[in-house]
């Protein structure tokens, strides 16, 4: 758990800390104030070979969001990423926010096989490691609590192919027209 940002090492039982949203994914439940710490050497090899690939791989997730963007703009009660039109993004996934239930949308994609991951990690205090840490908050967080509630990622993986972001558009369709109707 330390070496992994403290999240917690059992990530198949349910949420079971009431301050956390019942639908947040347990793999990304921080449990202990942790670090990023993983294995140097190999990871420095493999990085090696992934800065020859930078550049591709970065053309791909922007084309892949870009498409998702696109056909995902008008649905429902989805809230899509705004960012600086002159910012050079490679997206490391696709950040969406429901006005709506998470919970019945993220499960609903993911009954469809469509992976999902909470948003890392909305109101920070809400979990477990900072419980008993001493902290002043400079306000009410609002955003960052509307966030653990409502905020998800999607994947635009480089080796998605057009039918699998065709089929990613085609489910997010299918819910909200079943919402609907």
């Amino acid at each position: 758990m330390y070496r992994d940002w403290g999240r917690q090492a059992n990530t198949t039982t349910p949420n079971k800390y009431r301050q956390l949203p019942r639908d947040y994914n347990p793999r990304f439940i921080y449990e202990k104030i942790g670090y990023n710490f993983q294995i140097l050497e190999l990871q420095a090899a493999m990085g090696r070979v992934q800065l020859r690939k930078a550049n591709e791989i970065k053309r791909l997730r922007k084309k892949n969001f870009d498409y998702l963007y696109t056909n995902l703009v008008n649905f429902g009660d989805l809230i899509l990423p705004d960012w600086n039109s002159e910012a050079d993004i490679c997206w490391f996934a696709f950040p969406l926010s429901t006005c709506g239930d998470r919970g019945n949308l993220v499960s609903y994609l993911e009954k469809h096989g469509i992976e999902t991951r909470s948003m890392f990690t909305g109101n920070v205090t809400k979990h477990p490691a900072y419980k008993k840490s001493n902290f002043r908050l400079g306000g009410v967080l609002r955003e960052a609590d509307w966030i653990l509630k409502h905020s998800f990622w999607i994947t635009c993986h480089p080796r998605l192919t057009k039918s699998d972001l065709e089929y990613i558009v085609k489910i997010f369709k299918d819910y909200y027209e079943k919402k609907i109707t």
